[in-house]
Order: C-alpha cells, then sequence, then structure tokens
C-alpha cells in the first residue's frame, strides 16, 4: 500500500504534469518497482501519458528502466537520496550516547546538526537535568550561518563551495537584531577563523551555543554536535569548559563511526 503524505496549502496555480512527476517520484520510492499500467491506473491517466511521464522521469534520473524489461525502478536521484537520509538515520542512532554524555557532562542542551545547502537541520537533541536550560530544537531547520553547528559545517567546505552557496549579491538571513547586518565577506572571515580553531562560537543575547564537526569513515564531516546554554550562566571559562567536552565526545563519536 502507498503512503499518501498530508499535502499542503492547496497552490493558486496547480500544474498537473508537475503533480503527476511528483506522485510517480514517491510512487517509485515506496513501491520500488513500477510499470506503466501501474502508473497509467495510480494517476487515472492513460498509459501514453504515463509513458511520458516515466520518460522524463528516467530524463531527469529521479527512475531506471531495467534493460530488456518494462519495469522501472527508482534512479540514481531518488537511490543517492535514500541513501543519505538511511545515513543520516544510522549517524543520529549512534549518536544518541554520545549526546546523553554530552548533555550530562555538561549539564546544557546537546544537539546533532547535520547540513543541507545554506540550512542546517538539528536533528536530535538531548536535553540536561537542568531546570532552567535552552529547549529541544529537534526537526528545526535555521540558515547554516546563523548556528554554532551550521558555521562548523560551513568551515567544512573550501571557499570555492562557500561562494557558489553564497553569491557575492546574496542576502544573510539575520535571526537576531544586529547593527551590521551579515555579509559573505564577514562569514568568509569567520569560517577561515573556524578552521583555523576547529570550533564555532556564537554568543547571543539569550543564548551561548559551542559546535564541532563530526568525522565519518571517509574522513568528511558528516554532522556536527552542539551545545546550547542560557547566557546568564555561561562565562569565559564555562565556554573553554563546553568546547572541552565537545573536542572530547565528537573524537570519541568520529572514531566510533569511522569503525
Amino acid at each position: 500500500m502507498i503512503q499518501n503524505y498530508a499535502p499542503g496549502p492547496t497552490p493558486a496555480y496547480r500544474v498537473a504534469s508537475v503533480d503527476h512527476a511528483l506522485q510517480l517520484s514517491m510512487l517509485l520510492w515506496q513501491s520500488r518497482t513500477l510499470r506503466v499500467s501501474d502508473a497509467a491506473e495510480y494517476l487515472g491517466v492513460a498509459r501514453s501519458t504515463a509513458h511520458r511521464l516515466l520518460a522524463m522521469l528516467v530524463f531527469r534520473g529521479f527512475a531506471r528502466q531495467l534493460e530488456g524489461s518494462h519495469l522501472y525502478v527508482p534512479g540514481p536521484v531518488l537511490s543517492e537520496a535514500g541513501s543519505r537520509a538511511m545515513s543520516q538515520l544510522e549517524i543520529q542512532r549512534r549518536a544518541q550516547p554520545f549526546l546523553h554524555r554530552l548533555a550530562d557532562a555538561t549539564g546544557e542542551t546537546a544537539t546533532l546538526q547535520t547540513l543541507d545547502g545554506r540550512q542546517v537541520a538539528f536533528v536530535d537533541t538531548v536535553l540536561p537535568a537542568n531546570a532552567v536550560r535552552v529547549g529541544s530544537r529537534t526537526g528545526l531547520t535555521l540558515p547554516a550561518h546563523t548556528s554554532a553547528g551550521g558555521k562548523v559545517l560551513l568551515a567544512q567546505l573550501d571557499e570555492d563551495e562557500i561562494q557558489r552557496l553564497y553569491p557575492a549579491e546574496s542576502t544573510l538571513e539575520q535571526i537576531t537584531p544586529s547593527s551590521a547586518p551579515p555579509t559573505r565577506e564577514t562569514l568568509l572571515r569567520e569560517l577561515r577563523e573556524i578552521r583555523r580553531t576547529g570550533r564555532a562560537i556564537d554568543i547571543r543575547p539569550a543564548v551561548v551555543a559551542a559546535g564541532v564537526p563530526v568525522i565519518g569513515r571517509g574522513g568528511q564531516a558528516v554532522a556536527a554536535l552542539a551545545v546550547a546554554a542560557p547566557r546568564a550562566r555561561t562565562g569565559k571559562e564555562t565556554v573553554r569548559a563546553l568546547v572541552d567536552e565537545l573536542q572530547s565526545v565528537s573524537s570519541d563519536l568520529s572514531e566510533a563511526l569511522a569503525a
């Protein structure tokens, strides 16, 4: 049975061909094999229309037709997305005890974050026992340059990649008031410093956060570990202690992922 996801707001101008192609992509993703007749029946369209839609999915890499067969299977685009999703779930599963260790050791909120283009996703959170604490951020997505974890992940990219993500004319979003709006040049300078030190520290009016990268089997950063604490109880010595604990836990998690 195909899972029907709850739709978002109905667009003012619905493009039927786009809707059909997206529905077929979801159908392929879930059923793993598909015939033209199946696609036509599912969409309620003629077989010729279903065939043209599948041909376009093949052209764009969302589907692949098995040689010598009438069967269609997920193409490299869907397969890669699936592999990334499974990899993220595995990292989240294996990071859980390390997040608990980090929250217990620091008494602060520990998060696991991953990078997706210019966005950072908070994929897991472990809260400390402290009554006054930074709340759970699981499921939250923010502009990467606005979080310690996001910045430490951006710092793993080279400057050419950063400039492609942030064209010179692009505007960098702000989530707290600032007298000096961020620019690409200020971001590049900050990322160079993060590469040098191996950690990012983000100080806001109410919260202080620190982040460090988690290195996967291929030697690349696959996530960031971060700790967020109320600023009222976070001085310079406290921040240094948070960073030391972060780096220790991240090193152990990276070693576990590489094993």
